[in-house]
């Protein structure tokens, strides 16, 4: 890069600004000489809050002010919310990231001394400025960033400015003007439909259709219980790290109307889905309406006029039924503690009995010498009985023969040598696999594999002696 004489620097700075019309002139013409080889010390440019003297931490208050679609948001304790158009949460980290990247990061693209006179700042725009950003501090003090017109011939150069009160012009990159003449107050909205901070928070959820109510509640640090439809086990992974997890992400997609007349223009006035959380005592909750026709779904925070539009994919992430949030475990007892599987299925009756730390024999075997059992494969049926079931069917089936489980062909006994055995039932094909009664009583639907595991003849556990 080449650097500015420091005679043609001296030339520019004037001790009481640009008095005359002919020092006016002369900067611009020195600004697009040197606009033309991009001139910038690598270490020396100052921030723009040299320039505007405030830095982005110290800003309480903010507005854009501008022909069109200006607006103003105002720091409310460690929130930020937005004062006009509408009164409506802001996203903090946005407003952050956008004041630093503006006033703390950005640079001015080339400094002066200059203040040119009353009289002179229509030639830079700054007469009639196409945007100010008016920022108030925490102590009061108010500073005015004015962006003018943008530099001639060379576009690139970027567009004039500067502070109101301070008077030095100087120039800002196409960028940086734009965080002030284009800056959307969407741009800066809380886009999250729940404001939630950690989804351990969380204590309970209700989620309400025309059809029927699931809800959940936590029981002690990790564990969730269904209460509707029915009083089950719900399970932990699913609620907290998919369904919880969805919900803290849920963004909307745009935003409709800040103060809709009529909620029943988009489906709101019926919902065909309420989600509603609870924090402690706090709940708060959002409605779902109908889908546009690009598939997004209308939706708005319970108790505000405000329609926004959420993405389908966020929609289905939420509207979850109580099977896919139900335990789907097919016994209550632990993989580790299990000590005797009994198993019958077509090719006959196999009794196993754990004797050591993964060690195990067959229980109905007389020679000692045949008593050894595979440890690797009874680990694979400990699998496929602790783990969850692909597919919830039923709660609480009147009709086992549906399902082929009025007289199931596999048949598995577990025990864990304390409390009451526990049987899962194999029964018929299903279309993505087999139906299967648990000991937890519903109906599931388990993979193929699952049955292939259980439909074992007694041999496939003999130990093979290796010896010779």
């Amino acid at each position: 890069m080449t650097t500015v004489p420091a005679s043609k620097r001296k030339a520019l700075k004037g001790k009481g600004g640009l008095i005359a019309a002919g020092a006016v002139v002369a900067l611009g013409i020195w600004l697009a000489a040197d606009m033309k080889h991009p001139v910038r010390e690598p270490d020396s440019p100052a921030p723009i809050s040299d320039y505007v003297h405030v830095s982005a931490d110290d800003v309480k208050k903010v507005e854009v002010k501008r022909p069109k679609d200006g607006f103003a948001l105002a720091r409310q304790g460690d929130n930020w919310q937005f004062q006009s158009p509408a009164q409506y949460p802001a996203n903090e980290e946005s407003v952050k990231t956008w004041l630093e990247g503006l006033l703390d990061k950005g640079t001015v693209s080339q400094e002066t001394q200059a203040k040119p006179g009353a009289a002179d700042l229509a030639r830079y725009g700054l007469d009639q400025p196409a945007a100010e950003l008016i920022l108030t501090t925490k102590g009061g003090e108010v500073r005015t960033l004015q962006v003018g017109k943008q530099f001639p011939e060379v576009t690139s150069a970027g567009f004039y400015a500067r502070e109101a009160k301070d008077g030095r012009l100087f120039l800002l990159t196409t960028a940086e003007a734009g965080d002030v003449k284009d800056k959307k107050a969407g741009d800066l909205r809380d886009k999250r439909l729940f404001s939630l901070k950690d989804t351990k928070d969380v204590t309970g959820v209700i989620l309400q259709r025309p059809t029927g109510t699931v809800e959940l509640s936590k029981r002690g640090e990790d564990k969730w219980d269904m209460l509707q439809p029915f009083h089950a086990p719900a399970d932990k992974g699913t609620v907290q790290d998919t369904f919880l997890s969805s919900v803290k992400s849920a963004q909307a997609d745009s935003f409709v109307e800040d103060t809709a007349a009529d909620p029943a223009k988009y489906g709101l006035d019926r919902p065909r889905l309420r989600v509603e959380l609870k924090e402690g005592s706090t709940k708060r909750a959002v409605l779902f309406g109908k889908a546009a026709k690009d598939g997004k779904v209308y939706a708005s925070p319970e108790g505000s006029k405000e329609v926004v539009l959420v993405p389908k994919i966020t929609f289905d992430d939420l509207d979850k039924k109580a099977g896919e949030l139900r335990d789907r475990t097919l016994t209550s007892l632990e993989r580790d503690k299990i000590s005797y599987i009994e198993i019958t299925n077509p090719s006959g009756n196999i009794k196993l009995r754990k004797t050591g730390e993964n060690q195990w024999q067959f229980a109905d075997t007389p020679d000692p010498k045949q008593r050894a059992a595979k440890a690797d494969r009874i680990q694979t049926i400990l699998g496929d009985l602790t783990n969850s079931a692909r597919k919830y069917v039923e709660e609480t089936p009147q009709d086992p023969a549906k399902y082929g489980l009025d007289k199931p062909p596999i048949t598995v006994i577990a025990n864990d040598g304390h409390g009451t055995s526990q049987a899962v039932m194999v029964g018929k094909k299903s279309k993505d696999g087999y139906y299967v009664k648990g000991a937890t009583g519903p109906i599931f639907e388990v993979d193929n594999f699952v049955y292939d595991d259980l439909n074992v003849k007694r041999d496939a556990f003999k130990e093979t002696d290796t010896k010779k």
